[in-house]
């Protein structure tokens, strides 16, 4: 908790009231908005993998299924157990015949099969084989493999899959394509666009492989739906500002001349520090694990991301040891890495295609992240100035670390997170969060501006006494960058 000095007068206990039942109502309307603008399915969540394997007489597709999700698109109930899943394969039956077909050539139809005419082809519905348990990511998934007759090797093979994603728009399939003992990474089907193109009409037999700008792609809504990454990032990046303002010594107070020059400058270093090191950390793992050198399993790496965000919560609030942003991002950057590498894992691709994808996947993330970084860390800096930046730096601390705990205990019992429904909503609305960041710390520079005037230089040591004794300790690295 913050410690206030006996120094306050009521006019300034009243004035902080009053700045944080502003703050406070301005996060509330931002959080009903919100949470009346997001989809009622909205769940950034596990994917589903498609295998698709043209064969000399049938397609067959084989498809892990995320439990959890399916169960949030059809409001069924299904126990994680051999049982449980046979009892719902009747209903899946009629699901996979509403929103999965495949696409063959005219030639491909084999005898007394009809077809609807589509996409340059016919499509075919396919059969449901087998149903059984299975695993996506370290998540319960139902096991599925269907089947589409044809009448030899397919000339060319189109996949619409909705499986899932018509009733949760953030759900995506990752369809490959496994050809002579090759798996390739050959789409991504969503609700915007269900179809992947698996076998083109100008090349009987091969499969087109997704290209780099796809998985860059990938990486970047990686991280976008990725609340636990953002978290963490956030967290490291909050006491940035606040550690360079507490170094600068004798005339460099925050209303001195030239002053906030070389605070963006010593800003703008530490946080391409804290960059850097995390993007180092996880580059390392993320290769190791997609190629197969290091196998960790996924509830203990979950767990390890978890339990990362609560410690750069608290070193946001009390640092932990000197220099601790790059060491605690250079560190939980590793756990983090094994956590991004399960998306190329769980898609089985050859080594060759394995580079092509940690090389974009990577890229992805390393955009997304300098996304984050470029829109926050201004608003953030701006908003130190105020004495009040701690309160929001303790606030945000607190929440992530509530959100983390929140996760450790539904990754421990099996359950769904119990605010799940506000991770849904600030991740399907990256552009609403950041407008409520925004309009903090835009109102912390602003009332800042207007209430605490530049002080003449030879009151410098009173206004920074002043300060100490009206904010929040939150106690700045001794050996953070100047």
């Amino acid at each position: 908790m913050p410690t206030l000095g006996p120094a306050l007068r009521p006019a300034r206990v009243r004035h902080l009231l009053v700045r944080l039942a502003a703050a406070l109502g301005v996060g509330a309307a931002l959080l009903l908005c919100l949470g009346g603008l997001a989809p009622a399915s909205a769940h950034p969540s596990p994917w589903t993998t498609v295998v698709v394997s043209p064969g000399s007489e049938a397609v067959t597709l084989d498809a892990q299924i995320p439990i959890e999700e399916y169960e949030l698109a059809t409001g069924e109930s299904i126990a994680p157990t051999p049982n449980g899943v046979e009892a719902a394969a009747a209903g899946l039956a009629r699901r996979v015949a509403r929103d999965v077909g495949v696409v063959v050539a005219p030639q491909d139809v084999p005898a007394g099969s009809t077809g609807i005419s589509t996409q340059g082809g016919v499509l075919l519905e396919p059969r449901v084989v087998e149903v059984s348990l299975g695993h996506v990511g370290g998540y319960p998934s139902l096991s599925v493999r269907l089947s589409v007759p044809t009448a030899g090797p397919a000339h060319r093979v189109a996949l619409r899959w909705l499986l899932v994603s018509r009733e949760v728009p953030s759900h995506k399939a990752y369809v490959s394509s496994l050809a002579g003992g090759s798996t390739t990474l050959v789409g991504l089907a969503t609700q915007a666009d269900p179809w992947v193109e698996v076998i083109g009409t100008g090349a009987r037999g091969t499969a087109h492989p997704v290209g780099l700008r796809t998985m860059i792609g990938t990486g970047m809504r990686h991280i976008a739906g990725g609340y636990d990454h953002l978290l963490f990032l956030t967290m490291l990046l909050l006491p940035a500002p606040l550690v360079v303002r507490g170094r600068r010594g004798p005339g460099g107070d925050a209303t001195a001349p030239g002053a906030p020059r070389r605070g963006v400058i010593a800003t703008a270093r530490l946080v391409a520090g804290i960059a850097t090191a995390f993007t180092l950390g996880h580059s390392i793992t993320l290769a190791l694990v997609s190629f197969g050198l290091l196998d960790v399993p996924g509830k203990p790496v979950e767990i390890a991301v978890a339990v990362s965000i609560v410690v750069a919560a608290v070193h946001a609030v009390r640092p932990l040891v000197p220099r601790g942003e790059l060491a605690i991002a250079a560190g939980f950057g590793l756990v983090h890495g094994c956590a991004f590498a399960t998306t190329i894992v769980e898609l089985g691709l050859d080594r060759a295609h394995t580079l092509l994808a940690v090389l974009g996947f990577n890229l992805g993330i390393e955009l997304a992240q300098l996304c984050v970084v470029v829109a926050t860390v201004p608003l953030l800096y701006l908003a130190s100035a105020s004495r009040d930046y701690a309160y929001l730096v303790l606030a945000v601390a607190g929440a992530g670390s509530v959100c983390a705990l929140d996760w450790i205990l539904a990754l421990l019992r099996d359950t769904p997170p119990a605010l799940a429904p506000v991770f849904d909503t600030l991740s399907d609305h990256p552009v609403w969060s950041w407008a409520g960041l925004a309009a903090l710390c835009l109102s912390l520079h602003l009332t800042r501006s207007a209430s605490e005037p530049a002080m003449p230089a030879g009151r410098a040591d009173a206004g920074r006494a002043a300060r100490k004794r009206t904010s929040p300790r939150i106690r700045a690295d001794p050996g953070a960058g100047s």
